[in-house]
């Protein structure tokens, strides 16, 4: 982000580790591999934080993480 932006605190620190609710947006992070939102293991991060709580997905395709999701709209 500092090469972006300018400012290092552009791209905040997602505590996926310990979310119990995870929404996303247009993103598939299973196939993209989290680049997006700066996920390593994204098969293994939702499915840890749907068996904490809540994962939805909201995408117009019933992609392959919206498979792992609690819901999908």
């Amino acid at each position: 982000s500092d090469l972006v932006g300018g400012f290092m605190g552009l791209s905040g620190r997602t505590d996926l580790d310990n979310a119990d609710f995870l929404m996303l947006i247009g993103v598939n992070p299973v196939v993209s591999h989290g680049h997006a939102i700066s996920m390593p293991n994204p098969t293994g991060t939702v499915r840890a934080i749907a068996k904490r709580g809540q994962v939805w997905v909201v995408d117009p395709r019933r992609t392959e993480t919206a498979r792992l999701a609690t819901g999908h709209l």
